[in-house]
């Protein structure tokens, strides 16, 4: 949960992704390559300050999560991952036994946590929630629909203006005190995403 955003219905033009920016392509002379004029302004200013453009992150790969008793971390997350579309795949490392949620976009793993270790705390070091994005507020309504019928408690899905004036979200909690959410693409995202460049 954090701030940013405004109306979620409205649309973003461009699709190119985030490293490139809408805009006309120009010829760049000496290089003899196409490029966007945004893009060539902002390489030169860079250039400029003499540093070498950063590493992009370009998404989360995986999270783990490790669990107190992995039969019944299993058995909710079935439910929960179901309702958002992921498969599922078990492996065994290092003696343990994993299971693994996977989508398109990013890996949500089980590993069981060693015993005598303490339990989660979200206000004490480390996690304090972990928030899936869908595509709209008709999908959050939807998961929070679909959760709630396989019994999960998941809490209505609304708006939150306090993060920002398009938040709308779900939320419910895992066995092990972990703390989930379901929240819409807002404005501010689509922007972040599709047009990093603009001022």
């Amino acid at each position: 949960m954090d701030g940013g955003g405004s109306a979620a219905s409205s649309s973003v033009a461009c699709r190119r992704p985030a490293r490139q920016r809408c805009g006309p392509e120009v010829d760049r002379g000496s290089h003899g390559t196409l490029g966007f004029a945004e893009n060539d302004a902002h390489e030169e200013r860079v250039a400029h300050r003499g540093h070498a453009m950063p590493v992009e992150v370009i998404g989360i790969d995986h999270v783990y999560l490790a669990v107190r008793d992995l039969a019944r971390a299993e058995a909710f997350y079935d439910r929960v991952m179901t309702v958002l579309g992921y498969r599922k795949a078990m492996s065994e490392i290092a003696g343990d036994p994993h299971v693994h949620f996977y989508n398109r976009q990013f890996g949500f793993s089980l590993r069981p946590a060693h015993a005598g270790t303490p339990d989660h705390d979200p206000y004490g070091p480390g996690l304090h929630h972990l928030c899936f994005r869908v595509n709209d507020e008709q999908s959050v309504d939807r998961a929070a629909r679909e959760l709630i019928a396989a019994g999960i408690d998941a809490t209505p899905p609304r708006r939150y203006p306090e993060y920002a004036p398009d938040y709308y979200a779900t939320f419910f909690t895992d066995l092990d005190g972990v703390r989930l959410e379901i929240t819409n693409f807002r404005e501010n995202r689509r922007r972040r995403m599709f047009d990093w460049e603009a001022p």
